[in-house]
């Protein structure tokens, strides 16, 4: 019991945790790993990506960097037909710190973050309906999505506790635990990228 208490503690602490702006640090391949390496990571690298995705929003953080958020193809054109995100919906975040400033500030070009060195992970949701529950790192479930972590240079497993990903978004069950929903729709009907600041310092909503 105590050592549960004391997990439970560890993940509340990294949840709340707030950093602030610091200079960008190059991704850390060392600690990508295979599969064999992470069971219940059963979510694949999105083939094809970005080639085959949409960039539908793009969120300032302020922690100093900044996410690109897409979406696969094949949602997109179900989207637009008026009928709901279908199997195998896939959104991609890939993460960038933002430019430092001599003061530590981020640097603005017309009121956005100019991006600087990528994050070391890329994050990955996928939607299917048929998951075991093998496939999941969680014993936490938002509805049909399961969530995987990718070394941007490599391609491989990224090291990361996605245990963190389930309890952010257990919050949005409305909206098919979807932070983003409002945005997805506003792109679909005009195309274009949209933009959110996040003026939240904790992992969520942003």
């Amino acid at each position: 019991m105590r050592l549960y208490i004391c997990l439970l503690l560890v993940l509340l602490t990294a949840c709340a945790t707030t950093t602030q702006p610091t200079q960008p640090t190059p991704a850390s391949p060392s600690r990508a790993g295979t599969d064999d390496q992470f069971p219940g990571s059963a979510v694949p690298y999105p083939a094809n990506f970005p080639d085959d995705f949409s960039h539908y929003l793009t969120v300032d953080r302020p922690d100093g960097t900044v996410r690109d958020i897409y979406i696969n193809a094949d949602a997109v054109a179900e989207l637009r037909q008026g009928r709901p995100l279908p199997q195998n919906t896939v959104i991609v975040v890939d993460g960038f710190h933002a430019e430092i400033d001599a003061q530590g500030q981020p640097v603005l070009e017309d009121g956005r973050y100019v991006k600087a060195a990528p994050l070391a992970m890329l994050h990955v949701a996928h939607r299917r309906a048929n998951w075991a529950d093998s496939d999941f790192p969680s014993i936490a479930r938002n509805g049909q999505w399961n969530f995987g972590s990718f070394d941007v240079e490599t391609g491989e497993r990224f090291d990361e506790d996605l245990v963190a990903c389930f309890n952010c978004h257990q919050t949005m069950a409305d909206t098919d635990f979807l932070y983003s929903t409002d945005d997805l729709l506003r792109y679909i009907r005009t195309d274009d990228t949209q933009y959110e600041f996040c003026n939240l310092r904790r992992r969520v909503p942003c």
